[in-house]
């Protein structure tokens, strides 16, 4: 796989994940925060919110496990299902862990602003086709 056909993969990897959250979320915002289910979880657990969504997340690295023992029976489409999945709880890990940690959102990125962003870096070698801007993605 050539550096431009990774990079491909990454970009709609990327995007298939934010596509899949926001779809979730329809599903499973019951309330404003959006890391609810993690944490009235761990009420119910009678633990904290971490190792509830490592616990939800345990299910879906089991079953990618369990996969890679034969994976040549598995489509594309069932791993992309699997290991979506898989990312998308290490996105919600990474939300969850700023929010205990009282880590606000806005300031932490403002901060670091001077970073630029994984497609704005591919983008400016080349390696991706859009242009990100802060109303999302443009064309070249």
């Amino acid at each position: 796989m050539t550096p431009k056909e990774f990079n491909i993969v990454l970009q709609n990897t990327l995007n298939s994940c934010s596509e899949l959250l926001a779809s979730k979320s329809k599903e499973y915002d019951f309330s404003s925060d959006r890391l609810h289910s993690f944490k009235a979880g761990a009420q119910l657990l009678d633990t904290n919110s971490v190792n509830t969504l490592l616990g939800y997340l345990t299910k879906h690295i089991m079953s990618v496990f369990d996969m890679a023992k034969n994976y040549d029976n598995f489509t594309m489409e069932k791993w992309d299902e699997k290991l979506l999945d898989c990312i998308n709880y290490f996105i919600l890990l990474r939300a969850l862990l700023m929010d205990e940690k009282n880590i606000f959102v806005r300031e932490y990125f403002d901060t670091n602003k001077d970073k630029k962003s994984v497609s704005e870096t591919l983008f400016s070698a080349g390696m991706v086709l859009k242009r990100p801007t802060k109303e999302g993605v443009q064309n070249e």
